[in-house]
């Protein structure tokens, strides 16, 4: 499905984690995979967070590495080999968990049995938070406000960055890219995308499209640049459409010449 290929992973540790609790204390509830009658709730509460602590974070590492050394596979392969990789380590670790919680008794699971039931499972976590998710939140933002540039500083649609966005984004202009965690966010006239991306890498894609870096973690277009102004002992650079960012000292002189037009 072409849609899918403008969808990026994202790796918010905290959301992660807080799923990783949410499902031990559903799993130390029903007592899966002879957990209810080897361990107390308190042990089945242990083992399923640890076991969903190392699983996931296998699993997401395994992700994140794949999507850096192989950029051109898309988010559909890379949950699918992510899950594939993670089964049998994930199985070999839950049966090294289990005698910890269980009295010493063993899993009574095979370790393909095991192996299988790790890659649904984590088929569907991953499916859950890298691809429905993305597509459930694109489909809520999808209406942004119009930000009107000046008309005189008009960025030119030819750049290369375009090419990293979706196709309902590619007739817009780039207001300005920060970095949140490994990703560029990419805020333009008709919203936002999230790109696995460094910021030196896509100011490389930016083409005749004139602005300046005022942040080791920002950029802005000349276009949507309005003010300057000093917060505090901090500066911050306001742009058309309101918003602020911050400007560090570094690039204060940029943030400068970016407003005079120089």
């Amino acid at each position: 499905m072409k849609y899918l290929q403008d969808i990026k992973p994202k790796f918010p540790l905290k959301r992660i984690a807080l799923a990783g609790l949410a499902f031990s204390f559903f799993a130390a509830y029903i007592g899966p995979f002879g957990t209810y009658t080897n361990m107390g709730l308190q042990a089945r509460f242990m083992f399923w967070f640890l076991d969903c602590l190392g699983i996931s974070v296998f699993s997401v590492l395994t992700l994140y590495v794949l999507h850096r050394s192989f950029t051109g596979l898309s988010i559909t392969s890379l949950v699918g080999l992510s899950a594939m990789i993670t089964a049998f380590p994930g199985a070999f670790y839950i049966r090294w968990l289990f005698p910890f919680f269980s009295g010493g008794r063993d899993v009574s699971a095979s370790v393909p049995n095991l192996a299988l039931d790790v890659l649904i499972i984590t088929t569907t976590v991953l499916t859950l938070h890298f691809i429905l998710d993305p597509l459930i939140t694109k489909a809520l933002t999808a209406q942004h406000p119009e930000v009107a540039p000046k008309p005189e500083q008009k960025a030119k649609l030819s750049a290369p960055i375009f090419a990293q966005l979706p196709h309902d984004m590619r007739n817009a202009e780039i207001i300005s890219i920060s970095m949140e965690d490994h990703y560029a966010k990419i805020r333009t006239t008709q919203g936002e995308h999230l790109k696995l991306m460094r910021l030196s890498d896509a100011l490389e894609h930016l083409g005749e499209i004139s602005g300046a870096q005022i942040h080791r973690s920002h950029w802005v277009a000349e276009a949507f640049a309005e003010a300057l102004e000093k917060v505090g002992r901090k500066h911050e650079i306001t742009l058309t459409d309101g918003s602020r960012l911050p400007v560090s000292n570094t690039y204060l002189d940029a943030a400068r010449n970016l407003l005079d037009g120089s």
